[in-house]
């Protein structure tokens, strides 16, 4: 028998937690060589500016996120179980967001023949990246508060 103590959902989301210190280090030690390289002055602040809202755009669509992890998360995610789990969303947007997904590189679109056609999707390896990089920010809040410190 194997003694290997299986861990609880909390303590997996606790470890992925206890990363952000050190993400937000490597983001430190970055900020600093950039000021170190580059002249922040106002003209290069708007500039990067552009590209932040650019690349935090992706977030502002409602149900995005919503549908990045339900992707990543069901075994087969056709496009019914997408819309069976986020019952919330109406079919126009989530059409919308799987649209705006797939042109962004974070999704891939499969239509799989036979009576009736059925559409699933994957994560791209990009996709993955995105999905790795917010897991710790968003399991931080499902935490209760005794487990944050």
């Amino acid at each position: 028998m194997s003694s290997v103590k299986k861990k609880t959902l909390y303590e997996i989301w606790k470890e992925m937690i206890d990363f952000i210190p050190i993400m937000r280090k490597a983001v430190r030690t970055g900020m600093i060589r950039d000021k170190s390289f580059f002249s922040h002055n106002i003209h290069q602040i708007q500039i990067e500016r552009k590209f932040m809202n650019k690349a935090l755009g992706l977030f502002h669509g409602k149900w995005t996120l919503d549908i990045i992890y339900t992707i990543v998360n069901l075994e087969k995610p056709y496009y019914n179980e997408i819309k069976k789990t986020l019952v919330d969303v109406n079919s126009r947007t989530l059409t919308t967001r799987l649209n705006d997904l797939r042109e962004k590189n974070i999704i891939e679109r499969h239509v799989e023949n036979g009576q009736p056609v059925r559409v699933f999707y994957t994560i791209t390896e990009f996709g993955k990246g995105i999905y790795e990089l917010i897991l710790p920010l968003i399991f931080y809040f499902i935490l209760p508060e005794e487990l944050r410190r």
